[in-house]
């Protein structure tokens, strides 16, 4: 209980004398019932009354909220906190009237023996309730009966009718949408001060002692905006059954701490990495959030195997697996999570079996278009891209220059698998000319803290040699480098200027007081492009903007940069560059500004005349995948690598779609293959199974029932069926079948029974029905047709028929996933 010694016939509270935050408080232990309505709602506020949330909770007081959306000064990460403390109770809405002004601050609270309001100038934050000049009155129900029930029927209108729940799918997609007002701050007298940038703007006071420079200047001991957000969303994850998933975050924001922050409550923690900066980083991050916990490094020089937290390089844990048991860890974290697709990784996800699977990555969509949400069962539990975290103030400004390089002619250089030869570009890098070209616009920024992207090693050792000729103090970076730490300490001290790095500082390197990045080399990867990109993009106090210099030629992936910087979502090997947006800076956060020199943008348009058709286009995506993986893909290899702007494309078009009939479009595609099964009773078998519809996954636990690993049984039995839908239901997202209908939302709690009275209620019904060339339903048991009893025992068709059903597992997973962006988009909209 909260105890003061309030002067309770005081009816003012102006923060001079007295302050509001002590009366709502002791006002909160007393109610028996809650009201606020205010204009805006910031993280101070709701951590100033952290406790009283938490009583409000635990006694179960009714509590209702409305608060305004209104310039995005409300923080969703207030809000992320607020629904964390009430942890399900109370209700939160917005003001939906966007046409209306929206400004009350107003607390009602009902006790046993009488009603009090306090009204006037604060919203809920802490400036507001403690340190603002505020004038609140608080009027007593008894004393002035009609003008307290005039607000009171006010409130509840405005509450029944004039505002909407705050959902994890409404707040989600508001915190997507935000931008955070931006802040001025200039000294006078001594004294920051700070207004918003849009002159007139209600309750800019509010914003002085918030701005962003105190959320980037305060040393993290505790979750900031992402991290909260991020948390809010990962521990619903967890709540709705899934054991992975997956945190799409820019570089920059903050996911090790995210990662750090999420672990507290699982015991044994295991950190993996493939370089060593990242690992030290994790080390120190983990060592800062849980200090009490045991840490070790698992990696070529140090192995202990019994700490709470393990930091371990993935080259050296691949080596040593047997070293631990397959559930020795509760909590694995893979950083760098676009990684996940290499077999060292793939190794390492097959063999543990954690309770829970966290990858984080700044980008997921790779150019040699594996599909790494599929390792995460296509489960996002929480995304912020690179516009939003600029947008939201997490991230600094950028300046991008697209300047055109004609010293390198690229058709000249052997372009094999994706890439350009390495020795070939090298050469035609380190010339006199494209130097002098990158010096000339280097100067034009008065760069002091810069960072040079190149190709090799020798690339980058010339590109330092030059600069310092010219009195420019510079040093190269790379893998054989024993200087590393020293060249950062020197950059950030003034004796050098530019750093020019080899890959090593693509990852996981923080730099916040660069100033530019040069990026020296041909785009090859959308990755490698918004991870150079991200070094430059931290905060720091002092520094206005990050400076972007791109040497661009005739180059073949020339379209990865414009379509990045445009804000595309997924950046795709065929996408079209759209050229009007990129000569229209309105789409980019404020403070942000692009300019491609007009050579630049000749060859743009000369990219976007394509002319092969669909069919030609996706027949070379399936021989690049056969390529990469040296035999025929499976459905499954197929899905997972296809080029993800073509797959959507095919899979609107039925004629080109390879997986309507794969068995059939391999026949077109393999003309030499040979099938045993082609053209068979077997053949229109798996044809069913590639389109049978699913709203659920039901049917996939009576396939799985008949393929019972691999030893195809012609007859399943309610024994079968319960054992396959018991187990595939305890898998991470198929839980979501369940959780989404009541009457299978206590499934958990389920007998055997149960599992077969749904089987035989949906799936079995329905095959028996509509696909009973197939499937016979004869008293208790599920027949195939005896047609298929010669094909059980065939390689190809026992193949054929699992990788079906894992596609149509797959498949599924990613379209629930696609539905849930579009239901966002739709919401911002």
């Amino acid at each position: 209980m909260y105890k003061t010694n309030l002067d309770t016939n005081i009816n003012y509270c102006t923060n001079s004398d007295h302050l509001l935050i002590n009366y709502i408080k002791e006002m909160i232990y007393k109610s028996k019932k809650i009201d606020v309505i205010v204009a805006f709602i910031k993280t101070s506020g709701i951590d100033a009354l952290k406790n009283e949330f938490e009583y409000i909770r635990d006694n179960k007081i009714p509590f209702r909220l409305i608060t305004g959306t209104y310039l995005g000064i409300t923080d969703p990460t207030a809000i992320y906190k607020l629904k964390t403390l009430l942890n399900g109770h109370g209700e939160i809405k917005f003001y939906s009237d966007e046409k209306r002004s929206f400004h009350p601050k107003a607390y009602f609270f009902n006790t046993e023996n009488e009603d009090y309001l306090y009204i006037g100038s604060s919203n809920l934050s802490k400036t507001a309730l403690m340190i603002g000049v505020e004038w609140n009155y608080r009027i007593k129900k008894s004393n002035d009966i009609k003008s307290y029930t005039g607000y009171e029927n006010e409130f509840e209108k405005i509450f029944n009718s004039e505002s909407y729940y705050v959902t994890d799918e409404i707040l989600k997609s508001y915190s997507m949408l935000r931008k955070t007002p931006k802040i001025h701050t200039y000294s006078l007298n001594n004294k920051t001060i700070g207004h918003l940038a849009k002159e007139g703007s209600y309750d800019s006071q509010y914003k002085i002692a918030e701005s962003n420079l105190e959320y980037n200047i305060t040393p993290i001991a505790s979750p900031k905006d992402i991290q909260i957000e991020a948390l809010y969303e990962l521990n619903r994850t967890r709540n709705e059954g899934n054991n992975k998933a997956l945190v799409v975050a820019a570089t920059g924001v903050g996911k090790t701490f995210l990662a750090a922050f999420d672990s507290k409550n699982f015991k044994r923690v295991l950190f993996i990495a493939h370089r060593n900066e990242i690992l030290k980083q994790a080390y120190n991050t983990f060592a800062k959030i849980r200090p009490n916990q045991s840490i070790s490094y698992y990696n070529a020089i140090e192995k202990n195997t019994n700490s709470n937290i393990i930091i371990a390089s993935i080259q050296t844990l691949n080596k040593n697996l047997l070293d631990f048991s397959s559930d020795y860890f509760d909590y694995i974290v893979i950083d760098e999570f676009h990684h996940s697709a290499a077999n060292s990784y793939q190794k390492l996800l097959n063999y543990f079996n954690p309770k829970f699977l966290l990858g984080l990555t700044a980008t997921p969509d790779r150019m040699d278009n594996k599909d790494i949400y599929a390792y995460c069962d296509y489960n996002v539990a929480y995304e912020v891209d690179l516009f939003s975290a600029i947008n939201k103030g997490w991230l600094s400004n950028f300046h991008y220059y697209g300047i055109y390089d004609e010293t390198i002619n690229y058709n000249n250089i052997s372009f094999i698998n994706g890439k350009y030869i390495e020795k070939e570009l090298e050469k035609s890098l380190i010339n006199k000319e494209r130097y002098n070209l990158i010096l000339k616009h280097y100067k034009r920024h008065h760069s002091k803290q810069a960072l040079g992207f190149c190709v090799n090693i020798n690339h980058a050792e010339n590109m330092a040699k030059f600069f310092n000729k010219m009195n420019i103090p510079s040093i190269a970076v790379h893998s054989k480098s024993n200087n590393r730490d020293k060249a950062l300490t020197d950059l950030k001290e003034g004796n050098i200027k530019i750093i020019f790095a080899v890959d090593i500082f693509n990852e996981g390197i923080d730099i916040r007081s660069l100033d530019t990045v040069l990026m020296l080399r041909p785009t090859e990867s959308s990755i490698v492009f918004l991870q150079q990109l991200g070094r430059g993009l931290r905060l720091e106090k002092n520094k206005k903007f990050l400076t972007v210099l791109d040497f661009i030629g005739n180059y073949k992936k020339i379209n990865l940069a414009p379509i990045l910087l445009s804000g595309k979502h997924k950046i795709l090997s065929n996408s079209k560059i759209n050229i009007n947006k990129l000569l229209n800076n309105d789409f980019l956060p404020d403070g942000c500004k692009i300019n491609f020199d007009m050579q630049i943008i000749d060859l743009f348009e000369k990219y976007n005349n394509d002319s092969r058709t669909i069919q030609e286009k996706i027949d070379e995506e399936y021989f690049r995948i056969k390529e990469d993986l040296g035999k025929v893909p499976t459905r499954v290899e197929l899905f997972t690598y296809f080029n993800e702007d073509l797959y959507q494309t095919m899979r609107k078009k039925s004629k080109n779609n390879l997986f309507r009939d794969y068995i059939e479009s391999i026949n077109r595609l393999e003309k030499n293959k040979e099938s045993t099964i082609y053209n068979t009773f077997s053949h229109k078998f798996i044809n069913m199974l590639e389109l049978t519809s699913m709203n659920k996954l039901y049917k996939l636990p009576i396939l799985l029932s008949f393929y019972n690993d691999g030893n195809i049984q012609m007859t399943i039995t309610d024994n079968d069926i319960s054992k396959n839908f018991k187990h595939f239901y305890s898998i991470g997202q198929h839980r979501l079948d369940m959780i989404k209908d009541s009457s299978t939302r206590n499934y958990k709690n389920w007998t055997n029974y149960d599992y077969i009275k749904l089987a035989y209620r949906n799936p079995i019904k329905f095959l028996s029905k509509t696909e009973s060339k197939f499937f016979t339903l004869v008293d208790n048991e599920f027949i195939l047709n005896k047609k298929l009893a010669e094909f059980i025992k065939n390689e190809e068709f026992i193949n054929q028929f699992k990788d079906v059903i894992e596609y149509r597992r797959l498949k599924f997973l990613k379209d629930n996933l696609l539905k849930k962006e579009e239901a966002i988009l739709k919401l911002l909209q």
